[in-house]
């Protein structure tokens, strides 16, 4: 992590809003509301890794639906970006080849 001046802090921060098409708040909330259900979601996966009849599907599923209902359409382009290399990665995988 680079060392940041508080006004660069300030000024990097209102450009990742405007990119996300969001404001200070309902990206706080949302992101403390995502935190805590990863949290969640990992110890599930930890709770069924030892006790398989536990929390069967409960992290994959709700990984997969932070991803999709979160993720997936964000309006910000380098999040989208991401998203597009990693899915012609994952295509590639799933082909046996080398993504490009």
């Amino acid at each position: 992590m680079k060392a940041y001046s508080p006004l660069r802090i300030i000024n990097d921060s209102k450009q990742h809003l405007q990119a996300s098409r969001v404001s200070y708040f309902p990206h706080l909330f949302s992101g403390v509301w995502l935190g805590f259900k990863i949290m969640y979601l990992g110890l599930t996966s930890i709770f069924h890794a030892f006790v398989p009849a536990w929390f069967e599907g409960d992290a994959p599923l709700g990984v997969a639906n932070l991803f999709y209902r979160k993720v997936y359409n964000h309006p910000n382009p380098a999040f989208q970006q991401h998203i597009k290399a990693e899915r012609e990665a994952a295509e590639a995988a799933a082909q046996g080849r080398t993504p490009a």
